[in-house]
């Protein structure tokens, strides 16, 4: 078994894996195949799902639909993963449990890791950003992109980055180090989270340790087969500039931010660290492990759970609800209108002052949902 981000595993089978014959593809699943996946998939979750009684629920559950012949007339290996996934969900309402299908055999674990392993030295080399101290800091109206997301000073010096997903905390040091550097002379800070799926849980630490102006116990992640829990700390030993905890941050949130993306917000909001505006999440607090139950299908099982240091609690079927809710596509406008509400107050300057207003004024003409006006003010 392997615990990895599910968008870069499924990437880097999908580059190494060897090529597939049409008469490998179009061959219909049989009954021993089925036989085979529903035994091998029942053992795997009263395994290692998180909670042993819906791990033996889900595998009564499927083991007594084909003895009832309910799969019987399904021929296609993709249909079978789907109908599959979706019998274990009606169980636990668990999003991150999921099947796939391949048409080629796949890999054994230890060929697998070997494939990762790989293909992570490959990404490390392309992706590497040499000395990213001395790279240029944000100036209005500069967008500069990375693979991690981009960054922008959106006027009234207020810093923009955006983070399409918490890809391994080995190749996102230093897209941070980088986005970090280039934002550490902002009043303030805006963190888009909208688009995010997820990741690896080490780089939402890494991210959030320039946040924060000392170590944090941040989270634990409890393993249930090993019955130990892991303690994710912020950490001083970091490549960029430390933002620190006396500028405001706000994070962006929509209803498809989810798992390693709703930890970050989780642990933004509970420690109060940031002011969370936009929608609620989509609700996926256990990582996952990927387990190969027969020679053609993978099944995603979440064997942990995350804990709030704060909360002792975490946001699994209901998501982390925002401070301010607004619809997603005003979110950033409202969070731009709170800081430049907050820096008018203090603004001496006539002709800056001007400025600002006229910004605000641009900002909230801009904003769709009458909420998302009010939410400004």
């Amino acid at each position: 078994m392997i615990r990895i981000q599910l968008a870069i595993f499924l990437g880097v089978m999908s580059i190494l894996l060897p090529s597939i014959s049409i008469a490998d593809t179009d061959k219909p699943l049989d009954a021993t195949t089925r036989a085979e996946v529903v035994d091998s998939l029942s053992k795997e979750l009263v395994a290692h799902y998180i909670y042993l009684d819906k791990a033996q629920a889900m595998a009564t559950a499927i083991q007594e639909k084909q003895q009832r012949g309910e799969y019987d007339a399904i021929v296609d290996g993709s249909q079978f993963a789907t109908r599959l996934a979706d019998d274990l969900f009606d169980i636990t309402h668990d999003k991150h449990l999921r099947m796939s299908f391949s048409a080629g055999v796949l890999p054994s674990q230890g060929e697998e890791e070997r494939i990762i392993a790989a293909q992570e030295v490959k990404d490390a080399a392309r992706r590497k950003i040499s000395d990213p101290i001395k790279l240029a800091t944000c100036a209005p109206g500069e967008i500069q992109y990375f693979f991690f997301g981009n960054t922008e000073c959106l006027p009234g010096n207020i810093g923009y980055l955006e983070v399409h997903g918490f890809i391994r905390k080995e190749e996102a040091a230093d897209f941070i180090a980088t986005a970090m550097n280039r934002l550490k002379n902002t009043r303030a800070l805006i963190i888009d989270l909208r688009e995010n799926g997820g990741g690896d849980s080490a780089t939402v630490a890494l991210l959030a340790s320039y946040l924060f102006d000392r170590p944090t116990h941040l989270s634990d992640i409890y393993e249930r087969q090993y019955d130990r829990t892991e303690q994710i700390w912020t950490s001083n030993k970091i490549a960029g500039r430390k933002y620190g905890e006396k500028r405001a941050v706000y994070v962006l949130t929509s209803s498809t931010t989810f798992s390693a993306a709703e930890d970050f917000s989780y642990v933004m909001k509970t420690f109060k660290r940031a002011t969370l505006i936009g929608e609620t999440t989509r609700g996926g607090a256990h990582p996952t492990g990927s387990y190969r139950v027969q020679d053609h299908f993978t099944a995603y099982i979440p064997d942990a759970r995350t804990i709030g240091t704060i909360t002792k609690t975490n946001w699994e079927g209901v998501g982390v609800i925002p401070d301010i809710s607004v619809p997603t596509y005003d979110a950033l406008g409202v969070a731009q209108v709170l800081e430049l509400n907050k820096i008018m107050r203090s603004e001496k300057n006539a002709k800056r002052l001007a400025q600002l207003h006229s910004r605000v004024s641009d900002l909230k003409q801009a904003m769709i949902g009458h909420d998302s006006i009010e939410a400004s003010r």
